[in-house]
């Protein structure tokens, strides 16, 4: 599960809250930790990757696209382990 790190909203922001998101081609639900301002800001138009780059970017792409990791591996025959953990 993506962690919020403590370090992008230190002090300022209420504990985060779990946002459970589910994959539009296999169907299993993925929990997701964001802060509620930061997913209003997302929802309201900011670039996912600005509102909240504590997330992994695999992640973001589930909550942009609806499509998980594994699925989205399937579909465009790509391998994690052959790109750089970025």
């Amino acid at each position: 599960m993506s962690q919020v790190r403590d370090e992008v909203c230190p002090n300022k922001c209420p504990l985060p809250m779990t946002v459970s998101v589910g994959c539009r081609m296999c169907g299993e639900s993925k929990p997701l930790q964001v802060y509620a301002q930061d997913w209003s800001d997302w929802q309201n138009g900011k670039l996912i990757q600005d509102a909240m780059p504590y997330i992994d970017y695999r992640d973001r792409e589930l909550l942009i696209s609806g499509t998980c990791r594994k699925c989205w591996s399937d579909m465009f025959e790509w391998n994690e382990e052959d790109e750089d953990d970025a």
